[in-house]
């Protein structure tokens, strides 16, 4: 190619052709200017010329993170632009707007995330009379998005998460009774991704709680964070006695049922806070004495309050037996398992009785017949 440039030369030295001043630029375009990781685009290049062009040479520089898989150069032009070093000529000579070349680039598969371009340097015209001429240029800005979606510190009310690491996932956290709601922040690796999901002020109810917090980078893949919370029921009793029934209190379990004789009309509720610190009993819905217990199902309802003025009720129910210390169940009476008689047993013991009696009669009336 440069052999062909320098008969060019040496032609308008022995035959001058007298031209005006030519002014062109070059323009580099490409199809998509924001690359994912790995993504290809294909990208032209475009001259621009107020006067004939016979000739044109340029070097195809490429930004940080970018390959270039391939060139192709016009088919009106001869020559070649292999490695990107662009030297072509043509035997028709362009002007105006004419193309130049076709290329294809690819961006890097990891990327921290780059803000790049596509330029030409030294780029030449060459005009009809074989003069070369310097012209303009401008590049192509092109963004490859940043893979990075992790954070550099994930806080719960202020405080970082005790063992945080940005490529650790999981956590275990505990909070107060009094957390009512926690503040979770996050600060992101890479200003260009974003965080979602369980973020910034979050309700926390009692028991263990899920929360997962999305980081999506620049390229959309998504990295979760998962904290699990626990909040200890401090509303709950250690212990729960009617008289001196002890009602064993299991685990998240809030009603119970218990059975007293028929001469018990008034019994004693006494109860023992599991957190004297974070809870009380509502007033009235405490420890106390129930009079005038009715025969049948009687509803008593213990109150607990936290600090965040949040209840929680145990309920329970107290069946005071009847006279004949029969359960009533609706319109039937049932006989109590430990004291009580049924009617199918009662006639029983009866037909019994007069069995025996009538057994007795028959025998001294036979022993009377035999005597005489």
């Amino acid at each position: 190619m440069k052999k062909v440039l320098i008969v060019v030369g040496l032609i308008s030295i022995l035959f001058p052709i007298k031209a005006n001043a030519l002014v062109g630029n070059v323009i580099v375009t490409c199809k998509n200017n924001n690359l994912m990781p790995g993504e290809e685009t294909s990208c032209s290049i475009i001259g621009t010329s107020d006067n004939e062009v016979s000739a044109v040479s340029m070097t195809l520089n490429l930004g940080t993170n970018l390959t270039l898989t391939h060139i192709n150069t016009d088919s009106s032009w001869q020559g070649d632009g292999e490695n990107g070093v662009i030297e072509l000529y043509t035997e028709t000579n362009k002007n105006g707007k004419f193309p130049i070349a076709t290329f294809s680039i690819k961006a890097d598969k990891i990327s921290m995330g780059a803000s790049t371009n596509i330029s030409v340097t030294n780029p030449f015209f060459t005009d009809a009379s074989f003069t070369e001429h310097s012209v303009s240029t401008s590049a192509e800005n092109i963004r490859i998005a940043s893979t990075i979606n992790t954070l550099n510190d994930l806080k719960i009310n202020g405080e970082t998460i005790e063992g945080f690491t940005k490529t650790k996932n999981d956590y275990l956290v505990s909070v107060l009774p009094s957390d009512k709601e926690i503040v979770i922040e996050g600060l992101l690796t890479d200003n260009n991704s974003s965080i979602s999901g369980d973020y910034g002020v979050i309700a926390v109810p009692y028991g263990i709680t899920e929360l997962y917090i999305n980081i999506t980078s620049e390229s959309g893949a998504v990295n979760t964070y998962t904290i699990t919370v626990t909040k200890d029921e401090c509303r709950q009793l250690n212990s729960l006695i009617v008289n001196d029934i002890n009602i064993g209190i299991k685990e998240g379990i809030y009603d119970y049922e218990i059975t007293v004789e028929n001469d018990v009309s008034n019994v004693m509720i006494t109860g023992e806070l599991r957190d004297t610190v974070n809870a009380t009993f509502v007033n009235g819905y405490g420890p106390r004495n129930i009079d005038d217990l009715s025969v049948g199902n009687n509803e008593v309802l213990i109150r607990i309050m936290d600090i965040n003025n949040e209840e929680i009720t145990y309920k329970i129910i107290i069946n005071r037996l009847d006279k004949k210390n029969n359960e009533t169940m609706g319109n039937e009476t049932v006989p109590n398992p430990k004291t009580g008689l049924g009617n199918y047993t009662l006639l029983g013991i009866i037909i019994l009785i007069i069995g025996v009696i009538a057994y007795f009669i028959a025998s001294r009336i036979n022993n009377f017949s035999k005597s005489e």
